[in-house]
């Protein structure tokens, strides 16, 4: 107990929204504000709101609210900042969230190093043994891929050189990660959909907007074991005083929970034993009669007593306190009976110690001595090397002093105000009028006396003010160039010029609250990939609520993140059904990003928020994509499947994967032709070698041949009586016709062939 009298009663404990007026607040973001105090204009409903019947909290009555002596009827509120919240709201919204996972470790840095050097050293290599595959008849060289990072790569994707530091960088950033990283990523990322973290996220956003500050705590579900998350609201929340933003600097924070008796049995229920423990709790005496139990300690404003039947209905008031812990801190256990524990400093009388430099957190049941739930924060723990990122398991953030709402609410009175006069203007304002000096009427009729109607004094004002005619008589009024004598007077009516004031109030207001939100027209209802130019930058980096909320937020979430990324090292670590369930929510067909979760354990894992998508990143996408759709190498299927991708990383890295399949399949069309080529000159080959052979068969056959004409030709002359000279001189004779007849069939094959050019020429 000395803990809760040291940190509860002593400290100076402010509440997170303190100073603020809540209720106002949440009334004007809401547009439903109380209208009372604008009534109170009027000195008519100033008296009748006195003697008005007003409830027991002060407030009136709904009979009372309807009191109206001036004639306004329901007095509606002008929400001016209902509007304008909405949509800041959604613009946060709509920028995507993005969660990276790094491991800054000596480890993870080395297996970096190993992959990148492997892929700068892998060209040369290859270029190096590929003479001696060609001379062996290997094929293409290939050393592999890399071996650490989570996309296996064969080589340096899109053209980029590892050597130049400048494309390195971009390696890193763009595509590399490894495994053990890719796959907290993904778990993350899924597991923070299935927690509706989105949801998280507009209930933080809002807060930020109404109040400047909110609060969300992370931690692990004691029935699965995973990492789970609740929503706070400020309100319940206590911490000392700190100058800090984040409240780093808090030794410890407190917060309420409401529960039913029964509840806080079904959630100790491993600490209170029984219902007599329990009933003990709450309405027990001790030895000297005095109350020790929720109620009957008398500190609470409840009843002395409360009957057990109404344990299911009985709400209680429990602290949940998280405290950083000095040098030591003993834990007591107390009676058998009521099996609750303490804290004590005494060092004999403590069971067991608990080592600083730590956080712990358990619950205490309000004006009792029964603290439940006592535990440590394993991610908070500081050791030699290693400092604690995050103390508490609450990740408090304060984006301004005072938010947007509380800054916009004087405006919106402002506006309420002008609004009230402007309608009351409005419904007191008179039609045009006219002024008709009586004796001006008088005149006319004792010259309408002849007339055959009978004119009357009353039928010439209808005639006036109905037909806009005026018939009168001047007699009298001539000569009398004085000013006074005034027969016929237009009087003024409708809106005066203050109308016009009313309303540039109102318009001022609205531009007022619209510049302290950051919401304009040109930002209003448009997504991020639609703004481009000052708009883009407005909305990055614009010095209003929409960027405050901007930081906090992802203040707030990368530390949720970080505790979920240790809690989900200590799950592989131990094993059992919590690692199968991490497994399942991964994926098993992802094994290789599944082998390395049993190495986690060894890296120091941090994690990063990013809302918004990097544009410099994906113009670089889009331009390689567009590249490879013009070279026809990305498909309509592809295409599809990348834009399912919210990842930019993942993008790049499937486009990797796309070229990569067009270069295998390239390479194999290459090696296709390559055979065929192979199998084509081999062919070739053998038929040259078989018409080489044919050409010596004949050459011998025509030597045969020739041999044997000669030798009939002589068996010829010599019947013929022709001596051997004769038959020669008739031999060459012959020759020479052949001679004559082959030139001249090749002259007239040459002349057809020049005549036809010269047509074809003509023809084109």
């Amino acid at each position: 107990m000395q803990v809760v009298n040291y940190h509860y009663y002593s400290q100076y404990n402010l509440n997170l929204l303190r100073g603020k007026n809540v209720l106002q607040i949440d009334n004007f973001a809401s547009g439903d504000f109380d209208m009372t105090p604008f009534k109170r204009m009027f000195k008519s409903m100033q008296k009748k709101l006195q003697t008005a019947p007003k409830n027991p909290d002060g407030t009136l009555t709904e009979f009372s609210n309807n009191i109206d002596t001036v004639g306004l009827e329901d007095w509606e509120q002008i929400a001016l900042i209902v509007s304008v919240l909405n949509s800041a709201i959604e613009n946060m919204m709509k920028l995507p969230m993005d969660v990276t996972c790094e491991a800054q470790d000596s480890l993870a840095l080395k297996k970096r190093k190993e992959d990148i050097d492997f892929l700068k050293a892998k060209p040369e290599i290859e270029a190096d043994l590929q003479p001696l595959a060609d001379e062996l008849g290997v094929g293409k060289v290939d050393l592999g891929t890399t071996k650490n990072s989570s996309v296996k790569f064969a080589d340096a994707p899109m053209g980029l050189d590892l050597n130049d530091p400048e494309h390195e960088q971009v390696f890193t950033q763009l595509f590399y990660s490894l495994k053990v990283t890719t796959a907290f990523e993904k778990f993350l990322k899924q597991w923070g959909g299935l927690k509706n973290i989105d949801m998280i996220r507009r209930l933080l956003v809002t807060d930020h907007f109404k109040y400047g500050i909110s609060a969300v705590r992370g931690y692990t579900s004691s029935m699965t074991g995973l990492p789970d998350v609740e929503y706070v609201h400020p309100s319940r929340v206590y911490t000392p005083f700190s100058s800090l933003p984040d409240f780093s600097d808090r030794t410890h924070d407190i917060q309420d929970y409401w529960m039913t008796v029964m509840e806080m049995f079904n959630h100790f229920g491993n600490e209170i034993c029984d219902e007599e423990t329990l009933e003990h709790m709450i309405n027990g005496k001790g030895a000297n009669g005095e109350g020790i139990g929720y109620c009957s300690c008398g500190k609470n404003g409840t009843t002395p007593y409360m009957d057990q039947k109404n344990f299911n209905t009985f709400r209680v008031n429990l602290k949940y306190i998280e405290v950083k812990s000095v040098d030591w801190v003993g834990v007591q256990k107390g009676d058998n009976n009521r099996a609750s524990s303490t804290f004590t400093d005494n060092e004999k009388e403590c069971t067991n110690k608990i080592w600083g430099q730590n956080t712990y957190g358990f619950y205490w049941l309000t004006g009792t001595r029964y603290c439940f739930g006592i535990h440590r924060l394993d991610y908070s723990h500081r050791t030699k090397g290693q400092e604690a990122f995050q103390n508490f398991s609450k990740h408090i953030y304060k984006s301004q002093p005072k938010s947007a709402v509380e800054l916009s609410i004087g405006e919106n009175k402002m506006a309420q105000i002008a609004y009230i006069k402007l309608k009351h203007a409005l419904i007191k304002s008179l039609p045009q009028g006219k002024y008709i000096d009586l004796r001006f009427l008088r005149s006319a009729l004792s010259g309408l006396k002849n007339e055959n109607n009978q004119w009357t004094q009353q039928d010439l004002i209808n005639l006036a003010f109905e037909q806009n005619i005026v018939i009168g008589d001047t007699e009298g009024f001539d000569g009398k160039n004085d000013g006074q004598i005034k027969p016929f007077i237009e009087i003024p009516g409708g809106l005066r010029a203050e109308v016009n004031g009313y309303w540039q109030t109102i318009l001022n207001a609205r531009q007022n609250i619209a510049i302290i939100t950051g919401i304009n027209q040109q930002l209003t209802g448009q997504s991020p990939e639609e703004l481009i130019g000052l708009q883009q930058l407005q909305i990055n980096s614009g010095l209003n609520a929409i960027n405050y909320c901007n930081i906090g937020i992802q203040n707030q979430f990368e530390g949720l993140y970080n505790n979920w990324a240790y809690y989900l090292q200590s799950a592989i670590e131990a094993g059992g059904k919590t690692k199968e369930a991490v497994i399942n929510y991964i994926g098993e067909e992802d094994t290789e990003i599944l082998d390395a979760l049993n190495e986690a354990p060894l890296h120091e894992l941090t994690t990063e928020i990013k809302f918004g998508e990097n544009y410099a990143m994906m113009q670089a996408f889009m331009q390689q994509m567009n590249f490879l759709k013009s070279k026809g190498i990305l498909t309509t299927v592809d295409e599809y499947l990348i834009e399912a991708v919210d990842n930019p990383k993942e993008k790049f890295q499937k486009l990797y994967f796309i070229e990569q399949r067009f270069k295998k399949e390239q390479e194999q069309i290459r090696q296709e032709q390559y055979a065929s080529q192979q199998a084509l000159m081999q062919q070739q080959g053998q038929n040259n070698m078989q018409v080489q052979q044919q050409k010596g068969e004949q050459g011998i056959k025509q030597i045969y041949a020739e041999g044997d004409v000669d030798s009939k030709l002589m068996q010829l002359g010599n019947q013929l009586g022709l001596s051997e000279q004769q038959m020669d001189g008739i031999i060459k004779k012959n020759l020479q016709k052949e001679r004559s007849d082959a030139q001249r069939q090749k002259a007239i094959e040459t002349i057809r062939e020049k005549e036809n050019a010269k047509q074809q020429t003509a023809l084109i």
